[in-house]
């Protein structure tokens, strides 16, 4: 199965996430419900910047785990 990039997070999912949206004629995949309601705040500041590909890392490493969703941590 092909796997995008949340472009919030910068996680890794599957294209049969049953978080998307279209926007601007193009498809979005989300990890989470709370990455899509973020997108769907400000759709550009996410479009137009670089893939977060490490925050998912830095998250696991500051809280010693690997969350599924970076909505999971608990503060």
């Amino acid at each position: 199965m092909l796997r995008k990039r949340d472009p919030v997070c910068g996680a890794k999912i599957n294209r049969d996430s049953k978080h998307f949206l279209e926007y601007s004629g193009k498809i979005y995949y989300f990890d989470c419900q709370g990455c899509k309601a973020t997108f769907q705040e400000e759709p550009e500041k996410y479009i137009k910047k670089k893939s977060n590909v490490g925050f998912l890392k830095k998250l696991a490493k500051d809280t010693n785990s690997v969350p599924k969703c970076c909505h999971d941590i608990k503060n």
